[in-house]
C-alpha cells in the first residue's frame, strides 16, 4: 500500500505542476506503455510448431546403410594398396612367371609370404583361432629351385610306376606345378591344414578348418584356387587346402560367380 500511495501522490503532484493538456497526453502515453507491457507479459509464449523433420529422426538412406553380410568384415577396408593388380597375377601352365620375377618376403607361421599380405595372413589366422578354429600353414612361398625339386620328385614317382617320361610329366604337373608355373613362387599362395587333418588331400574339406575358410577367406582376399570340377580350366586337380590371395574385391566376385580364377580373368580354355 505504501508503494502504491507514493505512486499516486507522485502522479497527482506532477498533474498539478503542469498544464492539463500536457498531463493528459503524458498519461495516455503512460497507459499505452503499461498496457503493452501487460500484454507482452500476460500473453503465453507460443513456440513454433514442431515440424515432422524435427520430431521424427529420419531413417538413413539405403545408400548409406551398411550391407548385411554373413562373413567377417573385410580387413582390407582401410588397405586400398592391397587391391592392386599385382594380386591377380595369373600363374599356370600357359601363364609362366617371367625369368626376372622376384618378390619381397616376410616370415609367417614357419614359412614366407609376399610382404604385402603379411598383415592379412596374420589377421585371418588370428580370427580363425578366435572362432575356435586352428589353421596350420604347411607351405607358402617356394623358390624356383625348390619348385624344380618337387616337380622332379613327382615325375620320378610316376616313372617308377611305369609311365613314360612325357606322360609322367603331364600327370605330375596336375599335382605339382612345373617351375615358373607355380603360384607358390609368387608368395601369394598358402597350403593350409588343421590339427584334425594334416594331410593335403580331399579329406581336408570335411574339417572345420576348411568350412571356416570356405565361409570367410574371401573377406581376407583369399579364394579356393583349385575348386572341384574346374580341372579343365585350371589344369590342377581339386585342392581344398590351397588358398590364393587375389584381393578382397576380386575374391568376393569370384566367390559370388562360382568361377575359378582363369574364368574370372577370361583366360579359361
Amino acid at each position: 500500500m505504501k508503494i502504491q500511495e507514493k505512486k499516486v501522490k507522485a502522479q497527482t503532484g506532477f498533474l498539478k505542476g503542469a498544464g492539463f493538456a500536457a498531463a493528459l497526453a503524458l498519461s495516455l502515453v503512460f497507459l499505452f506503455a503499461c498496457g503493452a507491457g501487460e500484454t507482452a507479459v500476460s500473453s503465453p509464449t507460443v513456440a513454433p510448431a514442431a515440424t515432422k523433420m524435427q520430431m521424427v529422426s529420419p531413417e538413413p538412406s539405403a545408400a548409406i546403410k551398411p550391407a548385411p553380410t554373413a562373413h567377417k568384415p573385410s580387413v582390407l577396408a582401410n588397405e586400398p594398396v592391397f587391391e592392386d593388380e599385382w594380386a591377380q597375377i595369373l600363374v599356370n601352365p600357359s601363364h609362366v612367371l617371367p625369368e626376372d620375377f622376384n618378390v619381397d618376403l616376410s616370415d609367417f607361421e614357419g614359412g614366407q609370404v609376399d610382404a604385402r599380405i603379411l598383415a592379412i595372413c596374420e589377421a585371418m589366422f588370428a580370427d580363425a583361432k578366435e572362432d575356435g578354429v586352428e589353421l596350420i600353414l604347411v607351405d607358402a612361398y617356394r623358390s624356383r629351385e625348390r619348385q624344380s625339386e618337387l616337380f622332379s620328385k613327382k615325375v620320378e614317382s610316376y616313372l617308377e610306376d611305369g609311365y613314360g617320361r612325357e606322360e609322367a610329366e603331364t600327370k605330375a604337373a596336375t599335382i605339382t606345378a612345373r617351375p615358373d608355373t607355380s603360384e607358390h613362387q609368387t608368395g601369394l599362395a598358402l597350403d593350409i591344414v588343421s590339427p584334425a587333418h594334416t594331410s593335403r588331400d580331399s579329406g581336408f574339406d570335411e574339417t572345420m578348418a576348411f568350412k571356416w575358410l570356405y565361409d570367410n577367406a574371401d573377406s581376407y582376399g583369399f579364394i579356393l584356387r583349385y575348386p572341384k570340377n574346374k580341372t579343365a580350366d585350371t589344369g590342377v586337380v581339386y585342392e581344398p587346402w590351397h588358398w590364393r590371395y587375389v584381393g578382397a574385391a576380386a575374391a568376393a566376385e569370384i566367390r559370388e560367380s562360382g568361377e575359378c580364377m582363369e574364368e574370372y580373368l577370361g583366360a579359361a580354355g
